[in-house]
């Protein structure tokens, strides 16, 4: 029982990956205003560093391992 609740634990700290890889596909195709684009992404990055906060404080050291994978990955993306 007390295990399946770390693993309960565990996945609510997981970042939505989908919401973050639905604004860098519409951030590299859509050929709209920069202004639009950066708004988009930036609640992109909003919405996942607020969630990516509840993960390194549920899970410390797989939250920061994950974060920094995260961020690099999104840094490449540009």
């Amino acid at each position: 029982m007390a295990e399946r609740e770390n693993i309960e634990n565990i996945l609510v700290g997981v970042p939505d990956i989908s919401f973050l890889a639905q604004a860098v596909t519409f951030w590299m195709e859509r050929k709209k205003t920069k202004k639009k684009r950066q708004n988009y992404l930036i609640l992109a990055l909003h919405r996942s560093s607020s969630v990516l906060s509840g993960a390194v404080s549920v899970v410390p050291t797989i939250g920061y391992r994950f974060m920094v994978y995260y961020f690099r990955f999104f840094l490449k993306a540009f």
